[in-house]
C-alpha cells in the first residue's frame, strides 16, 4: 500500500474551489513528520486504503470550512479519514483506539456520511476518545 503523503495533507477540494493556497509551512514540518508517522501506522491496521478527506488547513480554509479556532488542523496536527469500504471505518478507529497514540480520536457522523478525525500532538497524549453525532460531542471510553 502507498504512504499517505505531505502532499495528501495539503490537498483540499474546498481550497482548490476557493482558489486557497493550503501549503503547509515550513515550521510545521515537524507536526507533519509525526502526523504522517502514526497515519502510516494507521494505514498499516487495514489492507483497505485510507484516504485524507481533510489534513492540514491553512487558517483561511479553517474558517471556510467553519472549523474550530482550537482545531489541530490548521497545526498540521490532524487529518480526517476515510475509506471507500464505510463498514470498515468504525473497525478501523476501534483498532486505533487500541494500539495508536493520539491526542483527539473522533467518530464522527454528519449528514449521513462518516469519517474518523485522528489528531496528535507528540507533547500532549492525552488520548481523548469522543463521537460526534447531531451537532453534539461526546466523550467515549
Amino acid at each position: 500500500m502507498d504512504k499517505i503523503t505531505k502532499a495528501q495533507l495539503e490537498y483540499s477540494d474546498t481550497a482548490k474551489r476557493l482558489g486557497i493556497k493550503n501549503k503547509i509551512p515550513e515550521s510545521l514540518e515537524h507536526n507533519v513528520e509525526v502526523l504522517l508517522m502514526y497515519l502510516n501506522r494507521i494505514q498499516s491496521l487495514t489492507t483497505i486504503k485510507i484516504h485524507i478527506s481533510s489534513g492540514y488547513r491553512c487558517p483561511k480554509l479553517n474558517k471556510a470550512v467553519g472549523g474550530s479556532r482550537t482545531s489541530q488542523h490548521p497545526k498540521a496536527q490532524a487529518a480526517d479519514i476515510t475509506m471507500d469500504d464505510y463498514s470498515k471505518l468504525r473497525s478501523l478507529f476501534d483498532k486505533i483506539k487500541d494500539v495508536i497514540p493520539y491526542t483527539q480520536l473522533i467518530w464522527e457522523e454528519h449528514n449521513g456520511k462518516f469519517w474518523i478525525h485522528y489528531g496528535v500532538d507528540s507533547d500532549d497524549l492525552r488520548m481523548e476518545t469522543m463521537e460526534y453525532k447531531n451537532g453534539a460531542y461526546k466523550h467515549i471510553y
